[in-house]
């Protein structure tokens, strides 16, 4: 289940999801389905890359290009097995350098 998946699941089941500080604050209902519970726990393993999308600092990654997305998970690996850091935040940190990147030379360029 990606970020997006788990924000989704949330928002099916009628819970709610919103950015406060350092912190993703969460409603759901008592009763929900089990996938609430698992997207739960997606969105703690990746606070970092949940909040940048809640936050609208970048667009979730199920709807970039693919050649994005390709330039992302390239460079996320690099700073993963070069860099040594923890998958979800090489995935936040390449994700915002493409982003960057791609709104300085793509959309503010034209």
């Amino acid at each position: 289940m990606t970020v997006a998946d788990a924000i989704a699941a949330v928002q099916r089941a009628g819970g709610s999801l919103a950015v406060e500080g350092e912190h993703i604050r969460y409603r759901v209902p008592r009763k929900r389905p089990a996938a609430v519970d698992e997207a739960l726990a997606v969105l703690r393993g990746h606070r970092d890359m949940a909040r940048a999308i809640l936050a609208g600092d970048i667009p979730p990654l199920d709807a970039w290009p693919e050649s994005l997305l390709d330039l992302q998970r390239e460079r996320a690996a690099i700073m993963e097995f070069d860099g040594g850091l923890p998958r979800p935040e090489a995935d936040l940190r390449a994700a915002e350098e493409v982003w960057d990147s791609y709104k300085r030379f793509v959309i503010e360029a034209s």
